[in-house]
């Protein structure tokens, strides 16, 4: 297994308004996600056997130290993919879909348990509360269930991950922890995905600018291939569409995903469950028309 870093950048995903949005030039040209290959595999980890497997690690990167990644969501007129071909590896010593379910301990003791597949926002591990972390938080559509795709056993584990329905889904983490705080290095850690197969799909994230201004969309697709750059290399993309694309969101856009309440008002008809398992939290709607 050698160990690398190579970026990917990705190109926007749309252009245009959503919501109360408009496209903002300057927003667009400071903020991407970018993808880094961080380990390439040979043979057994442990009990897997991650011949031909890439770890990959997806990141928001931002323009100022304390940008703040919000959340990753999706739905019908935002959909987030993540379509993997031939799966992705769950470690069995994980103990949720999130980074939140990776234990130091586990770290020290087995090995595989560092290329497991999961979503994050800014942590790789169990949260350090000492240093302001907190557990990630999940909110799922019943309709549309995928937190069992990043857990191991389970019947869909490995699966393709969907939020592109009405209620659509997202992972977060409080406004009020560390967690989504970009850093010196400009970047957040939103997701890592072991596979022995290039990820392709489309993602988008809330983000909150350090100067207090309106909380913002950014949408990006990726295709990661062998790791090189994706649709830049195109003539007719444009040097917006590079660089990333951001928008401008209503101040209600910001509370339903920045609180992890659902996009859209629920009506009488529509009733919550929630569902907790160990520092996992996740919410369904279930509607009865």
């Amino acid at each position: 297994m050698s160990d690398m870093s190579q970026t990917c950048l990705t190109r926007i995903f749309w252009i245009g308004a959503i919501l109360y949005g408009v496209v903002n030039p300057t927003v667009a040209q400071d903020y991407q996600m970018s993808i880094d290959i961080v380990a390439e595999h040979e043979g057994m980890v442990d009990e897997a056997d991650l011949t031909d497997h890439t770890t990959y690690r997806f990141y928001i990167e931002t323009a100022d130290p304390q940008d703040r990644v919000l959340s990753v969501f999706g739905n019908d007129e935002s959909p987030t993919q993540i379509i993997a071909p031939n799966g992705y590896f769950n470690s069995i010593y994980a103990s949720g879909p999130s980074a939140s379910g990776i234990s130091l301990i586990g770290l020290s003791v087995y090995p595989s348990l560092s290329f497991d597949s999961y979503i994050t926002i800014g942590i790789e591990h169990e949260p350090i509360s000492e240093n302001g972390e907190v557990s990630i938080q999940i909110n799922e559509d019943i309709d549309q269930q995928w937190v069992t795709n990043l857990f191991s056993p389970s019947a869909t584990s490995g699966n393709d991950i969907y939020m592109t329905t009405d209620l659509g889904g997202d992972w977060s983490a409080p406004e009020t922890s560390s967690n989504g705080l970009a850093g010196d290095d400009l970047k957040v850690l939103i997701a890592q995905f072991t596979s022995s197969d290039c990820l392709s799909g489309t993602l988008h994230a809330l983000i909150q600018p350090a100067d207090g201004s309106e909380p913002f969309v950014l949408g990006q697709q990726f295709n990661c291939t062998d790791c090189g750059s994706i649709g830049c290399s195109n003539e007719t993309v444009s040097s917006l569409s590079c660089a990333g694309g951001a928008l401008n969101v209503s101040k209600n856009h910001h509370t339903a995903f920045g609180t992890n309440f659902l996009r859209k008002e629920l009506s009488s008809e529509r009733t919550a469950q929630l569902v907790v398992g160990g520092n996992e939290a996740r919410v369904g709607i279930a509607v009865d028309r």
